[in-house]
C-alpha cells in the first residue's frame, strides 16, 4: 500500500513539474507588441475589452464580431464595442500585454484570466487567479509601482499592451472596481 502511495506521489510531483516547465516556455514567448498571445491569435481568451468598461463585466465577444490589432484578433460583444475599440485600441488593452498583474508585480510572467479584473485609473488589469486577484488589491499602488518596472525591464515598453500607455477616463473611474465571479459587486 505505501509503495503505491510513493508512486502516485512521485507521478504526481513529475506531471506539475513538467507542467510548470511548458508554462514557463510558452509565457517566455511574449510578441514584440507585448500582447498576451502570440501573433494571429485571439485576445484574452475571446472576452470583449470594452465591457469591462461599459458594463464593468466580463463578457466573451462574439468571433463574428472581431478585430485585428498588432497582430492579435480581439472578440467584441456589439458592433459599438467593437467601434470604439477600432478608434483607441490601447484604451482598452489590458495592461502588461494581458498577463496577471499581480505576478508582474513579483517579477513572474503568468497569463492573465479575464475572470479576475480591475478597473484602476482608467485602465484594465487582469489577474490570474481569485488568490492572485486578492493579494493585487493588498496594495495596489505598489503592486502597480512594481509591475511597471518590471515590465519595462523586460523591454516591453510601457504598460499597456501595445506598448502604448492607455489613456485615463474620468474621475467616476479612478477607484478601484474589484471583480471575483465568486462574490457579487452590487454598483449603483
Amino acid at each position: 500500500m505505501t509503495r503505491k502511495i510513493y508512486s502516485v506521489l512521485v507521478l504526481a510531483t513529475m506531471a506539475l513539474i513538467l507542467s510548470a516547465c511548458s508554462n514557463m516556455q510558452s509565457s517566455s514567448n511574449m510578441s514584440s507588441s507585448g500582447s498576451l498571445n502570440a501573433p494571429h491569435t485571439v485576445a484574452i481568451n475571446g472576452y470583449d475589452p470594452v465591457a469591462y468598461f461599459n458594463y464593468r463585466q466580463a463578457l466573451r465577444g462574439n468571433s463574428d464580431m472581431s478585430y485585428t490589432y498588432a497582430g492579435t484578433t480581439w472578440y467584441f460583444a456589439t458592433n459599438k464595442d467593437k467601434d470604439l475599440f477600432s478608434k483607441n485600441p490601447t484604451r482598452y488593452m489590458p495592461q502588461y500585454g494581458g498577463y496577471s498583474a499581480y505576478d508582474m508585480a513579483q517579477g513572474r510572467i503568468t497569463a492573465g484570466d479575464p475572470n479576475y479584473w480591475n478597473l484602476i485609473n482608467g485602465k484594465l488589469y487582469l489577474n490570474g487567479s481569485s488568490f492572485s486577484n486578492w493579494r493585487w488589491k493588498s496594495d495596489i499602488s505598489g503592486n502597480i509601482a512594481k509591475a511597471n518596472s518590471f515590465w519595462r525591464g523586460r523591454g516591453v515598453g510601457n504598460s499597456s499592451s501595445g506598448g502604448g500607455r492607455a489613456s485615463s477616463s474620468s474621475s467616476a473611474n479612478s477607484a478601484p472596481i474589484p471583480h471575483d465571479p465568486k462574490r457579487k459587486y452590487l454598483r449603483k
